[in-house]
């Protein structure tokens, strides 16, 4: 079993290559487990993913720890006991995490400051971040004011400080979250701000966490989930949002400040006209129920409307049924056919014939499901070239 391998990432995490030599191999079912005697590829933990990059050239897959170890999976190489290698880190992916995992520190501590809510976890994803914080309710003022506080710290530029603390030290320092811990632990210090134990890598002053924005947020468990973004990550999302103000202010041939007011009135006269829209669509469907009932054809003792639509909202045709059927003695059998093909069958209150009969007909030609009641009734199928026979079986039931 080899030694503990020297975890370079801790003492420099700004080295971005570095020589060492293989100590252990470890057989994957594609590849090679390399365990080397140092590295600075972080592996996963503590809400940070792992360091990629490459071992002599070769695409580093993911890196873990096991007992003191680290372990870089590597897909079809052949390295050996005691071979040399050249280690380079994806350094934007590696800076990208740093920025994400100082500015939750910082985060974090701004949400103590301002609303008194402790973060209880932090998940570090591939496009934006979340804390979970204690916190019952958020408004966008409270979002305000805790992006405030965390990038006036940002902007202050204050050192970030790395040491190593005996856990009798821990008493005296006002840690954000207390441990339960013996022995040496590693202490992240915002300078005057915030003490957090933690063992990921982090930039080495405020500035170079660049912005911190809160994206949104949403209720989790008793508490609140918070999506953020920083640095990098936070000038594409404000370049993303920028480019579509732009682009609107183009489109409506207005200026930005006048979108939203531009936008609201196009909602209310939106609701106006679908109100209105509504109101006559119903006159319309009235008007072709009256035509459809008027030349409805006898079926013992009933009168039938039967008829198949294409490219026709089902709801619309289910709408014009209904309105069929409340006139005295009729059955009406519709069907849609668009992507599928949905059958409607209604009746009369004074008819007797139970609806259900007609779509079990009907779904028995079309090899589709369906369901109702006796006076409503319906079935659907992707098989639109069957809808007309289907129509023809429900109306020999009726016959």
């Amino acid at each position: 079993m080899s030694a503990d391998t020297i975890q370079r990432y801790e003492s420099d995490p700004f080295m971005k290559e570095f020589d060492a030599v293989v100590v252990e191999i470890n057989a994957l079912p594609q590849g090679q487990g390399v365990v080397l005697d140092q590295t600075c590829f972080y592996p996963e933990g503590g809400g940070q993913p792992c360091d990629q990059g490459t071992l002599n050239g070769l695409p580093v897959l993911s890196v873990t720890e096991s007992d003191g170890r680290i372990v870089h999976s590597i897909e079809g190489a052949s390295f050996k006991p005691g071979d040399k290698v050249r280690g380079v880190l994806d350094w934007e992916r590696r800076f990208d995490h740093m920025q994400q995992h100082s500015g939750q520190h910082l985060l974090s501590q701004a949400f103590v400051r301002v609303l008194k809510s402790d973060t209880v976890s932090f998940h570090l994803g591939s496009d934006e971040s979340t804390i979970d914080v204690t916190l019952g309710e958020m408004t966008e003022q409270a979002a305000s004011d805790v992006e405030n506080e965390a990038n006036r710290i940002v902007f202050e530029n204050r050192p970030l400080r790395v040491s190593i603390r005996s856990a009798a030290d821990l008493d005296s320092i006002p840690l954000r979250k207390k441990p339960d811990l013996s022995g040496d632990v590693r202490l992240i210090e915002i300078a005057d701000y915030d003490w957090s134990l933690c063992c990921g890598t982090h930039v080495r002053a405020t500035g170079e966490i660049g912005l911190i924005k809160i994206l949104h947020w949403e209720k989790y468990k008793s508490g609140t989930r918070v999506h953020f973004a920083c640095g990098s990550r936070a000038l594409r999302d404000y370049q993303s949002k920028s480019g579509l103000v732009k682009s609107l202010s183009r489109v409506l041939t207005a200026g930005e400040k006048e979108i939203e007011a531009i936008i609201l009135k196009w909602r209310d006269e939106k609701k106006v006209a679908e109100k209105r829209m509504i109101a006559l669509l119903d006159e319309v469907l009235t008007a072709e129920a009256g035509r459809m009932v008027e030349s409805a054809k006898q079926a013992g003792s009933c009168r039938l409307v039967s008829a198949l639509f294409r490219d026709r909202d089902f709801q619309e045709v289910q709408n014009l049924g209904r309105k069929i059927v409340s006139s005295p003695g009729m059955v009406a059998i519709l069907g849609a056919v668009g992507d599928r093909a949905t059958l409607f069958f209604g009746r009369s209150a004074d008819v007797k014939t139970d609806m259900r009969d007609l779509q079990k007909a009907a779904a028995g030609v079309l090899n589709g499901k369906g369901g109702g009641s006796p006076n409503w009734a319906q079935c659907s199928s992707e098989r639109t070239d069957l809808a007309e026979a289907a129509i023809e079986r429900a109306k020999s039931v009726i016959a």
